[in-house]
């Protein structure tokens, strides 16, 4: 008989993650112990007038898990373990703890009592879930347990594989790529920036003396593509591009243009040019390549990434916009250095050019280039109680 799927060591969480969902291995679900009552303490502390002991209510309180890695926007849920558990972090699928005898009545986890009806659906922004546990705060504040377990799961079944990783706060933050790196640059404001894409599909028309450039491309490779030449040039700046097609009976073939505008501020925006001819076209679809040569705007960074490994492109894939991304670089001769930035976009480069880039809202540093040791981390990523008190 083959061994269950459902395994007595299978943990609810380790100190590197906490996973949820199905894998081929088992189900798991993630349990996050929470000791709010110190917190609130302190935070009540800080109230003018207020002394110990005085009465408050708990308006409402979210929990936030942020995924690392596997699948998110899946179906998850919260449920509150029972008040009078004692919980500790070596819990197992069966019981809440090793170093006792005691076990769950259900596979998972019981649910308090008090709580049985109160399931929190999970609500993905994203790669952020976002629960309401206030009921469960509320059942934890009228009791005298010190901790509140809070007990995620996800789709679970025996025959598909839809797990999510998620960054935990049992552990230091892992190091993106696994350790640290020594093939990254920072380019910033007044730096040269050379830019290379593959095909993207456009549509060319009249603007004015001009012509206007904008994205038609729906394939993921052919807005990624758009965006990092979109980001990687400025009004005034010049670029080729490069239209190897024959459709409407006319050619481009390489063209040099000369950015006159950009129509919007974001990376999907049209761009009006100079140097284009279409005869008696007025509007023209076509494939595109586009390179350029250009000067980073004052203000903005990026972290460069040569020939990346499978890991690393994987973990920097898990960076979202604005996300926040902690970076530490060490001189030989200088102490350490390190900055935060928040994060414009990824760019997956490795066809075209050899290489990955952060694409960053802030300036960088100058002092970083290739061969230096680099750390590369996300920041605020681990699971967050946001709780709004009534005094």
């Amino acid at each position: 008989m083959a061994d269950p799927i459902y395994s007595n060591k299978t943990q609810f969480n380790t100190r590197q993650y906490i996973r949820v969902g199905t894998t081929w291995e088992g189900n798991y679900r993630g349990v996050l112990i929470l000791s709010p009552k110190s917190q609130i303490e302190n935070t009540l502390s800080t109230i003018v007038g207020y002394s110990a002991g005085v009465n408050y209510s708990i308006n409402n309180c979210t929990l936030s898990l942020t995924a690392k890695g596997g699948f998110v926007n899946v179906p998850m849920y919260a449920f509150m373990l029972p008040l009078t558990t004692k919980i500790d972090e070596s819990m197992t699928w069966y019981s809440p703890s090793t170093s006792t005898g005691e076990t769950f009545e259900n596979e998972g986890g019981d649910i308090e009592p008090y709580s049985s009806q109160i399931t929190s659906t999970g609500n993905w922004s994203g790669n952020t879930i976002s629960f309401d546990i206030t009921p469960y705060m509320n059942l934890w504040n009228g009791s005298e347990s010190d901790t509140l377990g809070i007990v995620i799961t996800g789709v679970e079944s025996s025959s598909s594989e839809l797990h999510t990783y998620f960054y935990s706060s049992e552990a230091t933050t892992p190091l993106t790529g696994g350790k640290l790196l020594t093939n990254c640059k920072f380019l910033g404001g007044g730096d040269t920036n050379t830019v290379s894409t593959e095909g993207v599909r456009i549509k060319i028309e009249k603007s004015g003396a001009y012509h206007a450039i904008s994205l038609q491309d729906t394939a993921p490779s052919g807005s990624l593509y758009w965006s990092i030449f979109n980001a990687s040039v400025s009004v005034g700046d010049t670029f080729a591009m490069f239209s190897p097609d024959t459709e409407q009976k006319l050619s481009l073939g390489t063209v040099v243009c000369t950015i006159q505008d950009k129509v919007g501020s974001d990376l999907s925006a049209a761009i009006v040019v100079s140097g284009i001819s279409l005869g008696t076209e007025t509007v023209y679809h076509t494939t595109a390549e586009f390179s350029a040569t250009s000067t980073i705007p004052s203000g903005q960074g990026i972290i460069e990434f040569a020939e990346p490994d499978s890991k690393l492109l994987f973990d920097l894939s898990t960076f979202a916009k604005n996300d926040p991304v902690y970076v530490s670089y060490r001189a030989t001769t200088s102490p350490n250095n390190s900055k935060s930035f928040t994060l414009n976009f990824y760019a997956d480069e490795t066809t075209k050019n050899g290489r990955a880039r952060l694409y960053l809202n802030e300036p960088t540093v100058s002092e970083n280039r290739i061969g230096l040791n680099t750390e590369i981390k996300p920041q605020g990523v681990q699971p967050k109680v946001t709780l709004a008190l009534l005094v």
